[in-house]
């Protein structure tokens, strides 16, 4: 009887034995996966603060300088992620540019719509997110060092320590700079004589004015522009640029045959 007992004790014991074991390992296995699921987790957390720096900045931005741009007549565009301002002729736009350190500028433009639609087909790079701008800057091109100067840079960074000076500087920049820069392009001649200014001729700005004497019917200026500026084009880098300005030149000749030289 006794070694009945046993028997059966033995058989219960080999049955039970790997079934613990199994139970021990699979939850071993799930810590160490659930340990694994929370690093992960972790990581994806951390990796997204990071990026969301940027954002976060560009955010804070927008909220600060939203008030005195809506009084200057701009809406926020979620679309472009930008503010605009459209008149009968031309449409503002200024984004905010940031990085994940906190830094921020500001890009701003004006566009003529006529000339947009006439020079997109040939443009070969966007601007930034837009690649319409008929005449654009940059706050970072803003300072004491620069032809079209301003008190400070305009540049800035945004943390808990600096916001109230930034808010402040920001919204003296805005007063003071930006807006009356926009207001010194009333219309395409003053625009053209903003692009002819550039520092260096390429084709994508030649373009442009190119496209600006076509619609002031000034043939005159428009072949001045094509000597002033084919010759660098045809030196530049840019492998295609002689013959992006080339097709553009044909276009209008097509279009507007009276441009064309007898």
């Amino acid at each position: 009887m006794i070694a009945k007992k046993q028997a059966a004790k033995s058989i219960y014991l080999s049955l039970l034995l790997p079934l613990v074991s199994s139970v021990i390992l699979s939850s071993c296995s799930g810590s160490n996966q659930i340990s694994k699921n929370e690093s992960d987790s972790s990581s994806t957390i951390h990796t997204a603060e990071e990026l969301s720096v940027k954002e976060k900045t560009k955010k804070e931005i927008v909220e600060m300088v939203t008030d005195q741009l809506e009084k200057a007549g701009f809406k926020f565009d979620q679309t472009k992620n930008a503010f605009t301002r459209s008149r009968k002729d031309y449409r503002d736009e200024i984004s905010v540019q940031a990085n994940n350190r906190g830094d921020f500028y500001f890009h701003f433009g004006r566009i003529f719509p006529a000339v947009a639609d006439m020079v997109a087909p040939f443009q070969a790079k966007k601007l930034f997110s837009t690649p319409d701008l008929t005449i654009w800057d940059s706050s970072m091109n803003a300072g004491p060092n620069f032809p079209e100067h301003y008190k400070t840079e305009g540049g800035w960074n945004l943390s808990a320590d600096t916001k109230a000076q930034v808010n402040k500087e920001v919204s003296d920049f805005i007063k003071d700079f930006m807006l009356k820069w926009l207001d010194k392009f009333p219309d395409l001649k003053a625009a053209r004589e903003k692009l002819e200014r550039r520092p260096m001729i390429k084709a994508e700005t030649t373009i442009q004015i190119l496209a600006i004497d076509v619609l002031l019917k000034d043939k005159k200026a428009f072949h001045q522009e094509l000597d002033r500026s084919m010759p660098a084009i045809e030196n530049s880098t840019s492998r295609d640029a002689e013959d992006r300005v080339q097709s553009f030149v044909n276009d209008v000749y097509k279009q507007h045959p009276e441009f064309k030289q007898k």
